[in-house]
Order: C-alpha cells, then structure tokens, then sequence
C-alpha cells in the first residue's frame, strides 16, 4: 500500500442503535424520484447570455453554481447523503436489528466532491465521509473539508491507478464503502437524474440542432446525461421529460475536457481511478440512434480554458473548470461548428 498521512480523523460512533435509526428517518425527507410536480431537487436557473461582443452568439447557460457549495456536485452528494441513507435506515428498521454497523463511505477528491458530500453528511448527522486527496492538495481545501467534518488522509495519486480495496485502506475503512468507483450506489443513474431532464427539457421548442456543452471531470455528469437520453428513448419517457423522443434522440452531448493534465481547470484533471467510456461505446451509441452524431469528449487547450472562464465569470459564478463548456462553445465557434440558430444550452458546474 502507498504511504498515506493522516491529516485528521473525525471521531464517530461505530455501530448504530434503533434511537439512530429513527432519528435518521425522523428527519431525512423521503424523496419522489420521478414526479415532476415534487422536484427531488430545485432546478438550477437557465439564463440566456449575449456572447456577441465576444465573436460568438447567444446561448443558454444553466448555472449550477446556485447549489449549496456552489456546485453541481450538492446534486450528487444529495443522493449518496440523505437519500442514501434514509434507504439503508429504513432497510435495517424493517430489518428488526438492534444494532448494526454504520455505513461509512470513502471516495477520492480534488475538493468540490468531498465538499458537498461533507455538507450533506455534516447536515443529518451522517458518519462523516473520508477523502483520499493528493499530496499536492492546496491547503485551503483540504481545511474546507475537515471544517465540514470530513476525515482526510493524503498521498500520492500520480503513482498509478488505485482498486476500491486500495482506496478504502488508505482511508481507514476497509469494511466501509468505496463512493469513486462503487456500483451499488448506481452512480451513472442517480447523481444527475433530475439535472438531466432539466437540460433536457430546454429543448421544447428546439426548431434547429440541439447541442448540450458540459465540462468532462470525473465522467458522471457525461454518464447520467447519456444514460438517460437513452433510457428514455429506448423505455419510453420518464414522467420528467417534456419533450419529443425525436428531439431528445438528435440532441448532441458535448464534454469539454482539458488537452493538458497540468490545466488550470484542475477539478477536471485529478486522479481517475477508472474511465466511464471508450471511443467505440460513444459511436455504439451514436450508431444504435440513441444520442446526437457530434456526441463525444472533446479536448480544449489552455487558452481556450482561460477564456471561457474568463467571460462566463461577467455573468455568474464559475471557475476554470466550471466553465469548460462555454470555453468548448467559444473554440468550436471559432471553427464555425456552430450556425447562428443552433439551439445551445451550456452548462456552469460552477467552482
């Protein structure tokens, strides 16, 4: 195993009793998945902003830097929090058990992640999440995280790739829950569900193509987008979709990622334990019509980064890597891969 230093451990009890099962039940909200009339959670502003006096045209931005913590990632830290276990809660109170092991969750994070997943925990009196950061981590957020009750233990994440078994011996928690890579918390499919269908449902009125510019990081945003255009267009619509399966079918999802590993936009180059998707899944994809022909992962330099972020900072919260899709909207404009009635909607994960 690596060499791992303990920067702080946040104390917590261990087992569970039947009082700790009630009281999470007490107050966790139970959430509806899928009911469009009882929001799971509240949907982020979609603003219109006038690039013009930058070369380009209008486009929509939906801003994601109005969530708790100021970023996209409050959506998933949400589903892997609460909603997470309140299910577990409710599992072990039909259960009958008396006492029962607490679960606890570790994951690998530049910040933003662990951040929000701290808040939520911090929130309802979860066990407090443990973070796997690198040695080089600014200490700025490392003393975010442990001011939101977070544990967090540093190493070396150049070394190579890490298993889960590795993950959760660094932190500590070899009995505990690997969140980077694990499968049971369905990750592709529940962090951005409702996110998704908002980005989707911009599209009503769509008359020209429909493009979806988004920052490419860890993969789960890229992930949930695609899994759900196909979902619906392959089971029939979700109750959330307000839009025609032939529209959402030519909707083509644009992922911004950094050409460089040293980039400015640094929560989307950190460490990537596993990778969501190879070329050929994207063209399966694009080939069986369940995604737009111009969907894929699309590199964007230095200055191209700046300069999104740069702009987009005029008209809301963002950072380097938040703004990664304006900045691909801005380069591909440039090449003029976009016509003036293309239908865009660019989404801010905020910073």
């Amino acid at each position: 195993m690596q060499d791992v230093q303990i920067l702080h451990e946040q104390p917590y009890p261990s087992m569970a009793r039947r009082d700790d099962l009630e009281r999470l039940l007490d107050t966790i909200p139970q959430v509806e998945h899928d009911n469009p009339a009882r929001p799971e959670w509240p949907p982020a502003p979609q603003r219109e902003i006038d690039l013009a006096t930058y070369g380009c045209g209008a486009i929509i931005v939906q801003d994601e830097s109005v969530n708790p913590t100021g970023t996209h990632k409050a959506r998933s830290a949400h589903e892997t929090g609460p909603v997470w276990h309140r299910g577990w809660a409710e599992r072990m109170w039909l259960s009958g058990v008396d006492v029962t092991p607490f679960p606890t969750m570790s994951i690998i994070t530049t910040g933003n992640a662990g951040a929000a997943i701290a808040q939520a925990h911090q929130q309802y009196g979860l066990p407090p999440i443990r973070c796997l950061m690198d040695r080089a981590t600014p200490a700025s957020n490392t003393d975010r995280l442990i001011g939101l009750g977070a544990s967090v233990y540093l190493t070396d994440l150049s070394v190579g790739v890490l298993a889960a078994d590795d993950i959760l011996a660094m932190t500590s928690n070899r009995e505990g829950l690997d969140l980077t890579s694990a499968r049971i918390v369905d990750r592709q499919r529940t962090f951005y569900d409702w996110l998704a269908h908002e980005s989707f449902n911009h599209f009503a009125d769509a008359k020209n193509g429909c493009h979806i510019l988004l920052p490419y990081g860890s993969g789960d945003l890229f992930a949930n987008l695609l899994y759900w255009q196909a979902e619906n267009l392959r089971h029939g619509p979700d109750p959330r979709l307000q839009i025609p399966l032939s529209t959402l079918a030519s909707i083509n999802i644009m992922a911004a990622q950094p050409g460089s590993p040293a980039s400015a936009a640094r929560y989307l180059t950190g460490c990537k334990p596993f990778e969501y998707f190879a070329s050929n899944d994207i063209d399966g994809a694009i080939r069986a019509g369940l995604t737009g022909s111009r969907t894929g992962i699309y590199a964007v330099d230095e200055q191209e980064i700046a300069h999104g972020a740069q702009t987009l900072a005029q008209f809301m919260r963002t950072s380097e890597s938040g703004a990664a899709g304006v900045a691909l909207y801005m380069a591909l404009w440039e090449q003029q891969a976009f016509v003036r009635h293309d239908d865009i909607l660019a989404i801010n994960t905020g910073g």
